[in-house]
C-alpha cells in the first residue's frame, strides 16, 4: 500500500537474468548508492509507485535500460546517477507517470539516452548524454528542458 516504504542502498548486483531493482504497487522507494552490472532486463525500475519514489548515486552498467519510472510511478526524482551502456540510459513511460530527472549521466546507449514516452511528463535538467546517441521524445508525452544539459542531444526530437 501507499505507507509501505523500502530503501535500497548500497548494494550490489552483478549478472542478473532480469531487472536489479524492480519496485512496484504503492510503495515509497529510495534506491540510492548501488552498483548494478549486466541486468538482462532493467537495471532499475519504479512501477505505480503512489508514494515518492528516489533514485540516486546509482551506477548501472550494461542493462538493457538503465533506469525506468513507468505505469503512473509519480512524483519519483532520478538524481546524479551513472548509466553506461546498454539500449536506453534513462526511460519515463506511462500515463500518470512523472519524475523529475537531473544530473545524470548517460555514456555509451546504443538507441536513446532519455526517453519520455507514451503520456509520461519529466523535466529533466542539468543531464549528460555522451556521446549523444539521441535523447527522444515521443508524441503524447511531455519534455520540460529549463537548462541546458542534454539539450544538445536533442537535434532529431
Amino acid at each position: 500500500d501507499a505507507g509501505t516504504g523500502v530503501t535500497i542502498a548500497g548494494a550490489t548486483f552483478d549478472g542478473q537474468t532480469r531487472d536489479g531493482v524492480y519496485v512496484q504497487l504503492g510503495a515509497a522507494a529510495t534506491v540510492s548508492d548501488n552498483t548494478l552490472t549486466l541486468a538482462g532486463g532493467n537495471g532499475i525500475t519504479l512501477s505505480a509507485t503512489t508514494g515518492t519514489g528516489r533514485v540516486s548515486g546509482n551506477r548501472v552498467l550494461d542493462a538493457v535500460v538503465g533506469i525506468v519510472i513507468r505505469d503512473g510511478a509519480a512524483n519519483a526524482a532520478v538524481s546524479d546517477n551513472l548509466v553506461r551502456g546498454g539500449e536506453t540510459g534513462i526511460r519515463v513511460a506511462g500515463p500518470s507517470t512523472e519524475a523529475r530527472v537531473t544530473g545524470n549521466t548517460i555514456e555509451a546507449t546504443t538507441v536513446t539516452g532519455l526517453a519520455v514516452e507514451n503520456g509520461a511528463r519529466a523535466e529533466a535538467t542539468e543531464n549528460v548524454s555522451t556521446p549523444a546517441t539521441n535523447t527522444a521524445r515521443r508524441p503524447s508525452s511531455s519534455l520540460s528542458l529549463p537548462t541546458i544539459g542534454i539539450a544538445t542531444a536533442l537535434a532529431s526530437v
